[in-house]
C-alpha cells in the first residue's frame, strides 16, 4: 500500500471541514425558518449539491482505504487476496484522482448561463451547415416557430444564422 503524497494529504485534510460544513448544510436546511426563506433554501440548496460529490467521494476513499489494509493484511495469510488487495489500490488512486478534481479550485462564473451565437459567413452553403453542425455540438437546440427553444433548457439559447447562398 503506498503512503498519500504531501499533497494529497493536503487535500484530504481540505475534506475535514468540508464533510463539516455539509453536515451543517444539511442539518440547517431541514430548519423550519430556512424552510420559510426560498432565498436562503436556494442557496443552501446549491452549496449542499456542491458539496455532496465531495464527501461522497472522500467516504468511499475512507471506506476503499480500510478494504485495502484488511486485503494487505489477509494477503500476508493467503496470497488469494493479493489480487484483490491490487485491486482495490487501483480503485484508490481512482477515487484520489477524482478527489483532486473535484477540490479544484472553479471559475466563479461557471454555474452562471451563457448565451452562444453561431453564425454562418463567408462560404455559403457550407459555412451554413457548419454553424448548424456547431450549434448541434455545443448544446444548440431546435426552436419552434415562436422562436423559443424546444430543450427541456430553456435559459440557454443558441441561434443560428444563415446568410443566402452565393451561386458561382
Amino acid at each position: 500500500m503506498s503512503e498519500p503524497t504531501e499533497r494529497l494529504q493536503s487535500l484530504l485534510a481540505a475534506v475535514t471541514p468540508l464533510r463539516e460544513e455539509y453536515r451543517e448544510v444539511e442539518v440547517r436546511m431541514a430548519d423550519s425558518a430556512v424552510l420559510a426563506d426560498q432565498r436562503a433554501m436556494r442557496r443552501l440548496g446549491r452549496r449542499y449539491a456542491e458539496l455532496g460529490p465531495v464527501v461522497r467521494v472522500a467516504d468511499e476513499r475512507d471506506r476503499v482505504t480500510d478494504d485495502l489494509a484488511a486485503a494487505v493484511e489477509l494477503a500476508e495469510e493467503d496470497s488469494g487476496f493479493e489480487a484483490e488487495a491490487e485491486a482495490l489500490q487501483q480503485r484508490l488512486d481512482e477515487l484520489d484522482a477524482r478527489l483532486t478534481t473535484l477540490l479544484a479550485p472553479r471559475d466563479p462564473n461557471d454555474p452562471l448561463d451563457a448565451i452562444v451565437e453561431i453564425k454562418s459567413g463567408e462560404g455559403g452553403e457550407e459555412s451554413a451547415l457548419f454553424a448548424g453542425i456547431s450549434s448541434a455540438c455545443t448544446g444548440g437546440s431546435p426552436r419552434a416557430a415562436d422562436g423559443r427553444s424546444k430543450s427541456s433548457t430553456p435559459r440557454t439559447r443558441t441561434s443560428v444564422a444563415s446568410s443566402p447562398s452565393r451561386s458561382p
